[in-house]
């Protein structure tokens, strides 16, 4: 990306990259501040359920052959193929440091 990294704040963001930050601010980072995951008679904490265990591949088991293929579809339309790779492993082609 060829930013500049500003010292005085390249520890706050590290700390602001990690997974325990992220569940513990999932409110403030789930789409739709995490109102779709909240439990029952529960106005908040759906961000944590959104941001749950931080690994790939959970929902196999739980969509349909048919909403996989719809996945699937959207993201050869919507992504490049990087984006894709990306996206399903967590990893940045090319990039050891990545994962």
């Amino acid at each position: 990306l060829e930013i500049e990294i500003d010292d005085s704040k390249f520890e706050t963001q590290v700390h602001k990259c990690t997974f325990e930050y992220m569940k513990a601010q999932g409110d403030a980072i789930a789409p739709a501040g995490g109102r779709f995951w909240h439990k029952p008679n529960q106005a908040s904490g759906g961000g944590q359920i959104f941001v749950s265990k931080g690994t790939n591949g959970r929902w196999r088991g739980v969509l349909s052959d048919a909403q996989v293929d719809a996945y699937e579809a959207v993201v050869r339309d919507k992504l490049s193929s990087e984006c894709a790779a990306w996206l399903a492993t967590g990893k940045v082609s090319g990039d050891d440091a990545s994962g």
